[in-house]
């Protein structure tokens, strides 16, 4: 459901800024930033389940059609992977 991050850096007409591969460290009760087809959402209470594994409670994202498709709500539980995550906080 959650679109995958660029494994690297951002691209630039054609360049890419940074030939090293984005990581992200991620800790159980950290608040993750997700997306679908670009419009942010805010998941908060991480929990690790298994190897790239997560979940977490919807707590931020402005309506949009786009979401509102995908059946997102606020305070929903949702499973993403590591691989989903586009920023920490």
């Amino acid at each position: 459901m959650f679109d995958l991050r660029p494994k690297y850096g951002p691209t630039i007409r054609g360049a890419s800024v940074s030939s090293v591969p984005i990581e992200i460290t991620i800790t159980d009760g950290d608040s993750v930033e997700l997306r679908i087809q670009d419009q942010k959402i805010l998941v908060s209470g991480i929990v690790h389940l298994k190897s790239g594994s997560y979940r977490g409670s919807v707590r931020n994202f402005l309506q949009s059609s786009v979401l509102q498709s995908k059946g997102i709500k606020y305070g929903q539980e949702v499973e993403f992977s590591y691989l989903q995550i586009f920023a920490c906080n």
